[in-house]
């Protein structure tokens, strides 16, 4: 489970990159310019969200590992030291009853954040691949 921090860790800056790529595009199109304000919050929401994450991953790993792996396990979410059985047992004492709900939390941050990396359609590079062929109006922001 601590995996899905790291891999939400890993994967908001690559959706604040994203959509700052898709901003840029609609940016040029003066029609567009409500959407540019919607990106804007959305980013903006995608930083906060990546920060309080990642306050939260340091406070928890704060005592439980040293400044050396704890600059390691925020620089590569969802590495294998996230999955060492150590590190899992400690968090668990650490958040007791909360470990759980936690979690769950940030299953869903990880979900969320999967399903907007899957739209957003980057490539191995993290880079929004478009193609003069693709048609992208199914993903269509209401007004």
């Amino acid at each position: 489970m601590a995996e899905a921090a790291g891999f939400v860790l890993a994967a908001l800056p690559l959706l604040v990159e994203g959509l700052r790529a898709y901003l840029k595009g609609i940016e040029s199109i003066k029609k567009y310019w409500q959407h540019t304000k919607i990106l804007k919050r959305l980013i903006r929401k995608f930083q906060v969200e990546e920060k309080k994450l990642e306050n939260t991953c340091t406070e928890l790993l704060v005592g439980l590992v040293d400044d050396i792996e704890l600059g390691e396990l925020l620089e590569q979410p969802g590495g294998k030291k996230w999955q060492e059985k150590g590190l899992q047992l400690s968090l668990r004492r650490r958040l007791g009853a909360s470990y759980q709900v936690f979690f769950d939390a940030v299953t869903d941050m990880t979900e969320v954040t999967e399903e907007f990396v899957e739209r957003l359609e980057l490539d191995h590079n993290h880079r929004v691949r478009f193609t003069p062929y693709h048609n992208h109006s199914q993903y269509h922001m209401a007004d």
